[in-house]
């Protein structure tokens, strides 16, 4: 695959990088310190490709940032999504009647005082 070429340009909270020979997608977000790399299905299992990421990695390593990379998953987003949102929905109701019962536990001894 050789050498990663990239265009530059300034986002929002950082800097985007996309190949011109790939599609791979580098965000780096300078304030958090944090490098996202988002690989495609093709990138992802290409052992060659992710090989020649390695200098990137220790590019940012060595200035303390956290390389995050993200791989394109075989799954549907939005059915995937929705169902993590609406498990997390059901979990913040059932965290919130637990915490409203131990508040009415706590507060059982002091009325039949």
């Amino acid at each position: 695959m050789g050498t990663i070429h990239v265009n530059i340009f300034q986002a929002n909270r950082g800097k985007c990088w996309i190949g011109d020979d790939s599609p791979l997608q580098m965000n780096v977000r300078e304030k958090s310190k944090v490098v996202e790399l988002w690989l495609t299905r093709e990138e992802k299992n290409d052992p060659e490709f992710r090989e020649s990421l390695k200098p990137i990695y220790q590019q940012y390593k060595a200035q303390k940032y956290l390389v995050a990379v993200f791989l394109s998953g075989e799954e549907n987003l939005y059915e995937q999504t929705r169902d993590l949102l609406l498990y997390n929905r059901r979990r913040s109701a059932e965290k919130e009647v637990q915490r409203q019962k131990e508040i009415q536990m706590q507060m059982e001894p002091v009325m039949t005082q």
